[in-house]
């Protein structure tokens, strides 16, 4: 993985340019959440959202992420944020974790292509501003990981825009040893690809749950082709297939999900 030249903390990270990506919303939003789903926090960065429109982009050029630790072995159930969205319409976002060597590693793609990438997932956020969330079974094993958004990419909406999506800003910094980054992606109209580090503080959290369908790997409650092709594709290559919680996708998890193959948990 690559390794940054220092650590992406409170305390200055040179050689990597820090910046404000703001947000540009409607000057009406409504900062009423919908309910979350339940089950216990593993982090959460942010609390008490302002009343300001400024925060962080999402869009098919802004991959937004943060880093968070975990220091036993964790099945998270869902990830989420606090979201802004007046495109007009709801927008399925994408979610991923992607595995770290430590407090200030990057990953090892700013497409989040490379087999860092643990899971993936997606997240539907409605046009009214609040905590939004979606499945994301993996389980995790002591370390440092990222959690990522996006869109136009791992079967998300495209929103090939600057305005219109977006992560707004919080006061209550939960996670004040880290800050926030951004993977600016080909094609964006004004900045180059590169990780850029911020210091807006908005929400990411990760919530546990137990993966209470066996073999389900894409949260659709089902095991399916759908699930075996997450699962192959994952197989000796990285973590995305794992359902035994070692970390690694082998013949364990193809059993797994073989035992369960056809199988409905609705």
């Amino acid at each position: 993985m690559r390794q940054t030249a220092s650590k992406g903390g409170r305390h200055g990270t040179p050689g990597m340019k820090r910046a404000t990506l703001g947000l540009m919303a409607t000057t009406a939003v409504c900062l009423s959440a919908p309910p979350a789903l339940a089950g216990d926090f593993i982090f959460d960065t942010a609390a008490n959202p302002t009343a300001n429109p400024a925060g962080l982009i999402i869009s098919d050029w802004n991959y937004p992420m943060h880093r968070f630790e975990v220091t036993q072995p964790v099945t998270v159930g869902t990830v989420g944020g606090y979201f802004s969205n007046t495109t007009g319409s709801s927008k399925d976002i994408f979610s991923a974790i992607v595995q770290l060597t430590g407090p200030s590693d990057m990953p090892d793609s700013l497409g989040l292509t490379s087999p860092d990438v643990v899971a993936r997932g997606l997240v539907t956020v409605g046009t009214t501003a609040g905590a939004y969330e979606g499945p994301l079974p993996v389980t995790l094993q002591p370390g440092w990981y990222a959690l990522a958004f996006g869109t136009g990419a791992f079967g998300a909406s495209s929103v090939p825009s600057l305005f219109g999506m977006g992560m707004l800003q919080h006061d209550v910094d939960l996670a004040p040893t880290q800050l926030a980054f951004v993977a600016i992606q080909p094609g964006h109209p004004t900045l180059q690809p590169q990780f850029v580090v911020v210091s807006i503080v908005v929400r990411f959290y990760a919530r546990e749950g137990a993966i209470e369908c066996p073999g389900d790997l894409n949260g659709d409650l089902a095991v399916d082709q759908q699930d075996l092709g997450i699962l192959l594709a994952a197989f000796g290559v990285n973590g995305n297939g794992d359902l035994d919680g070692d970390g690694d996708t082998d013949q364990s998890d193809l059993g797994i999900l073989l035992a369960a193959f056809g199988s409905s948990c609705e």
